[in-house]
């Protein structure tokens, strides 16, 4: 289990919360006073990153081209001589 709760210890505390996460082995979350917003905000912008960096690097030229030969291995297994792949 992860609880997270502020820590009052800290000189800083009054201006800015401090989190501090306990853990053990559980494996479950419990962050109440985390917003949930906000997590929700944090992993929607991290997927357009890496979708952004996907797109980029050309995973959708790579994809293509490694469907375009599974397929075509696929069906010349199977006894076709000629593939071609649109």
């Amino acid at each position: 289990m992860v609880r997270c709760g502020r820590s009052s210890s800290s000189p800083a505390a009054k201006s800015a919360p401090e989190y501090v996460a306990h853990l053990s082995l559980e494996a479950n979350i419990h962050c109440p006073d985390l917003d949930e917003d906000l997590e929700g905000a944090v992993r929607e912008e991290a997927e357009r990153q890496l979708r952004n960096a996907a797109l980029d690097d050309g995973i959708l030229k790579t994809a293509t081209a490694n469907a375009r030969q599974t397929i075509t291995n696929i069906l010349k297994s199977l006894g076709f001589a000629k593939v071609e792949v649109n």
